[in-house]
């Protein structure tokens, strides 16, 4: 990884922790002053993102392993079963199902290459 990448990259991962901070000391702040609904969503959301920021550098070395597609449809599955815990079996059973077609598609078109272009 070149370096601009790299600083670019330590950048983005101290914004999201200090976002993920920010975001559940407001909501511990917001439930102690009694407040209902948004202290609640806070600290799920600072919860999200500070596992996101502890992940991030897997995170970065998973990206050059899996194609987007697939990248995308792991952080669906992730939001799905965030709002709808129920409706996350369906959604895993669909997703597991696309990632492997992903790499059986991704395994073939290296078989059917030209030899000279491997």
């Amino acid at each position: 990884m070149n370096e601009r990448l790299k600083s670019s990259v330590n950048w983005q991962r101290v914004v999201l922790g200090i976002v993920s901070l920010g975001c559940l000391a407001t909501g511990g702040m917001l439930y102690f002053a009694g407040s209902e609904q948004l202290p609640g969503i806070l600290v799920k959301v600072g919860a999200v993102l500070a596992v996101t920021w502890l992940a991030m550098p897997q995170l970065e070395s998973l990206s050059g392993r899996l194609s987007t597609i697939a990248f995308l449809v792991v952080l669906l599955v992730l939001v799905v079963a965030a709002a709808k815990p129920n409706f996350f079996k369906v959604v895993a059973g669909v997703a597991a199902v696309a990632m492997a077609l992903n790499w059986v598609l991704k395994w073939a078109s290296v078989l059917t290459k030209p030899p000279g272009r491997q």
